[in-house]
């Protein structure tokens, strides 16, 4: 799942630890590669900035905004 992937490059045990919303901005990340890879979807919590980030990942691929 998501969530295993992103522990496994952020774990916990590395002071400080991440909760979910520490790693919002990695979750952005992977929706923009998920995106560019072609994936359907992706389930996220904070809608916004994924959708955001699937955009640009959209308009990078076809090389215009």
């Amino acid at each position: 799942s998501g969530s295993f992937f992103k522990e496994q490059v952020f774990p916990p045990r590395r002071p400080p630890p991440r909760g979910p919303r520490g790693r919002e901005d990695a979750t952005t990340a992977v929706s923009a590669l998920a995106a560019a890879n072609g994936a359907w979807g992706v389930r996220v919590h904070a809608v916004r900035p994924s959708l955001d980030a699937v955009k640009v990942a959209h308009a990078w691929m076809r090389g215009k905004p």
